[in-house]
């Protein structure tokens, strides 16, 4: 049995798991995931770490032997422990020692990082489930190192965090789910936080267009800092096309643009019939901490709303199979949520929402002090 640390928004987390497998044999509560299922989080943007079920913990035999077994299985002389729940660690450091491990990081009622496992391979995780105490040995970990170097260094626009969440946007491409999609598409790219992750995580080939050059000038600059920085040999993925095209008007414009010969060497007309795409979208404009008035955010809503409707529509011409994409949602008073009507964004198209999740149609993403929520949903193209 595997166990997930689940990220800081749990349906997220959940309907990433969901798209690459199946819940049906699950369990999960507001931390925790269990399954038969090993699934590398290394890949996924919504997860902190994961590893194997040592067993459960009743009495302090319990974890002497869970701790005599993991060390006959892997005798380091370094152990770290973490200890998520009313558990009394009274002598668990000298009962380590008699073991056989030699240096002991004990951290009481806290979460391992990534500056823990640098200096420690072992880490053990004592944590309760559905009021039941399980030891689980951490095999993998989300790579902070990674995402924090392109928050940071990214010399192209603005690409630190509150501008586009890399890990959002690796959730985002995970969510696709057509298994015939070849390609994928972000008609709103910026500064190209989704293709940057599309490329570094090995997705699929992409295309990226945005309706501001300063935009499409970023992203060549951080395309650039990306290849000098994460050299490949024998890159799965690359950039088909990048352009200045209008995302209202998506038919017309690749029509009219270079992206049916992206496929110069055959003269091949591109097939956007095995193209998803992905994209955060446009979210409004920027507000102050200070909440606009009521009338304001139904405008900026009705805007995006109409935006999204074109965009369907034009996409719906292309034979696009999938969308996943994020709406905007506002916290307009603590029990008060402004949303887009999702049958709204659809009608007049063969598109119909997906289910993220077993009974819900979207998952909201948002960030603490912000009143700005990302609605994340996906769409199909139903032409049956």
């Amino acid at each position: 049995m595997f166990f997930y640390r689940l990220g800081h928004i749990q349906d997220l987390s959940l309907a990433e798991f969901a798209s690459k497998n199946s819940l049906k044999n699950s369990k999960y509560d507001k931390h925790f995931l269990l399954d038969k299922i090993d699934f590398d989080i290394k890949l996924a943007g919504g997860f902190v770490y994961g590893g194997e079920i040592l067993g459960k913990i009743n009495t302090p035999d319990d974890i002497a032997q869970i701790l005599a077994d993991l060390y006959e299985l892997k005798p380091s002389k370094k152990l770290g422990i973490s200890i998520l729940t009313e558990f009394n660690p009274k002598n668990l450091i000298s009962l380590a020692h008699e073991i056989g491990f030699k240096k002991i990081n004990l951290i009481n009622d806290r979460e391992p990082n990534a500056g823990h496992f640098k200096d420690i391979d072992d880490w053990l995780v004592i944590f309760e489930f559905y009021g039941e105490v399980f030891a689980g040995l951490i095999t993998q970990s989300a790579d902070q190192d990674i995402f924090s170097k392109l928050d940071t260094s990214l010399p192209g626009g603005n690409m630190k965090r509150g501008k586009m969440n890399l890990k959002l946007a690796l959730c985002l491409l995970n969510l696709s789910q057509n298994s015939d999609v070849k390609y994928f598409w972000d008609p709103f790219c910026g500064q190209g936080g989704i293709i940057l992750i599309d490329l570094l995580f090995n997705q699929k080939p992409m295309i990226a267009t945005d309706l501001e050059r300063s935009a499409i000038k970023d992203l060549r600059l951080n395309l650039d800092w990306f290849k000098e920085n994460f050299p490949r040999e024998n890159e799965v993925t690359k950039v088909l096309h990048i352009e200045k095209l209008n995302a209202e008007s998506l038919a017309k414009s690749s029509l009219d643009s270079n992206i049916k010969g992206v496929v110069r060497k055959t003269d091949q007309k591109f097939d956007f019939t095995k193209t998803a795409i992905v994209t955060e979208g446009y979210l409004g404009p920027t507000y102050n901490r200070s909440v606009p008035v009521l009338s304001d955010l139904n405008k900026t809503l009705d805007v995006i709303e109409l935006l999204w409707q074109k965009c369907l529509a034009e996409a719906q011409i292309l034979g696009i199979p999938e969308i996943v994409f994020c709406l905007p949602a506002y916290k307009y008073k603590p029990n008060d949520i402004l949303r887009i009507d999702l049958d709204n964004v659809v009608k007049n198209t063969s598109y119909k929402v997906d289910t993220i999740l077993p009974g819900k149609y979207f998952v909201d993403y948002s960030r603490p002090h912000s009143f700005v929520i990302h609605q994340i949903q996906r769409v199909y193209l139903d032409i049956d």
